[in-house]
């Protein structure tokens, strides 16, 4: 009788205490962390997406053995998540912020030294670049520069220089 008494005191304590932590304050890991889709259904999924863009240039080369091919790109609502410890966090988008996504294959090759970035990012399968329109809600061209480096680090902006830019365009028809 005793047993069966402490077991069901513990089963008590973790329907009281633990479960309703789940969706509680004391549940997360950290403060809210920025998030990006790394594909279109993904961003669908998430209830973010807002539509795909066509680049003006889809494939880029850098040096002669260094070739850079823009599979995909979109533009999806700025959205971030926090670590749960339990459960799964519910991702919270901004609807007035956007962001463009594109997805890359590239030929690594002889980088001549430069190091480079599109946008603020370092060349990488995925890139994200948070998109900035102060005079409508409407993002439906966005240009993203291109920066070539002698350094892993770009420096500060007004020491920036862009070599190059694409203009990505938002596709008709799509949404």
């Amino acid at each position: 009788m005793g047993k069966s008494r402490c077991i069901t005191i513990i089963i008590l304590f973790f329907l009281i205490v633990i479960f309703p932590g789940c969706d509680s304050e004391g549940n997360t890991k950290g403060p809210p962390s920025p998030g990006h889709s790394g594909s279109i259904n993904e961003s669908k999924q998430k209830g973010v997406f807002q539509y795909e863009v066509s680049p003006d240039k889809s494939v880029l080369c850098f040096d002669s053995s260094c070739e850079i091919k823009i599979e995909n790109a979109w533009v999806e609502n700025r959205w971030s998540h926090e670590n749960y410890i339990i459960g799964k966090a519910p991702v919270e988008k901004s609807d007035n912020s956007y962001q463009l996504i594109m997805t890359l294959r590239f030929d690594t090759g002889d980088h001549n030294g430069h190091f480079y970035f599109i946008g603020s990012k370092p060349l990488d399968y995925l890139i994200y670049y948070n998109c900035k329109n102060y005079y409508s809600d409407r993002i439906d061209t966005i240009k993203v520069p291109i920066y070539r480096e002698m350094a892993p680090i770009l420096p500060s902006r007004k020491e920036r220089k862009a070599f190059d830019t694409i203009t990505f365009i938002k596709r008709p028809g799509k949404s």
